[in-house]
């Protein structure tokens, strides 16, 4: 359901910029992730510090500033994340949906910028397409833990996540662009059920921090 939910925003999304008279962008993204899980109880001991892969992926819409390189990605996105199989758990699985407003700062080409597509620009391969990127998220997640296989529990939070990365814009023709990007990211506590491993139902705090490497397609027309 959710994964039906973000292909219908991600339509909607592309047929709004689609009717735009402007020059516009977007851009589609898929990565995977290997984040650390830490678990933390009321006293703050530390219940579990596995590893969390998984994938996301992402749709946004892109623009920038006039006069400096600078470009804004706002957009929306899904990850599937579970625990590797030494966890304690039975089951556990992390599911979150992201809304996001990314920023990336081209240095070498900070001030002296065509405004044209990655391959029309003239400085040279790395100083046209190297950014340092910081994104923030807004989280919304959902949780599924099983222990001993009792009865699944399900929790729903929100909270946030940053992503502090650099890339590397490669440009295939004026219409389609390649960037490759690694992101450190780190989030927010939010609401963990550990009631299946005690027999008192209790809420902790969690929270995930790590790698994702990603791949993205930039699709760019003008009417």
């Amino acid at each position: 359901m959710i994964i039906k939910k973000f292909i219908l925003l991600s339509i909607f999304l592309l047929s709004i910029f689609l009717l735009n008279n402007a020059t516009a962008q977007i851009q589609l993204n898929g990565g995977y992730n290997n984040l650390a899980l830490e678990l933390n109880g009321n006293s703050n001991t530390e219940i579990i510090n596995e590893d969390l892969t998984g994938w996301s992926v992402e749709a946004a819409y892109w623009f920038r500033l006039k006069d400096f390189r600078v470009e804004f990605y706002p957009g929306i996105g899904y990850s599937s994340l579970t625990l590797d199989n030494s966890s304690p758990f039975d089951e556990y699985e992390l599911n979150l949906t992201h809304l996001f407003w990314g920023t990336r700062v081209y240095p070498f080409t900070f001030e002296d910028d065509c405004m044209c597509p990655t391959f029309n620009k003239q400085s040279g391969f790395f100083e046209d397409g190297f950014f340092i990127s910081f994104t923030p998220h807004f989280i919304f997640s959902e949780q599924f833990t099983r222990f001993d296989a009792l009865e699944k529990d399900q929790v729903k939070s929100n909270t946030y996540l940053l992503d502090f990365g650099v890339g590397l814009d490669l440009g295939v023709s004026e219409f389609l662009t390649i960037t490759p990007e690694l992101r450190y990211r780190l989030s927010g506590d939010f609401d963990s059920s550990l009631s299946s491993i005690d027999d008192n139902p209790n809420y902790w705090d969690s929270n995930v921090s790590g790698w994702y490497f990603g791949l993205g397609i930039g699709i760019r027309w003008q009417n």
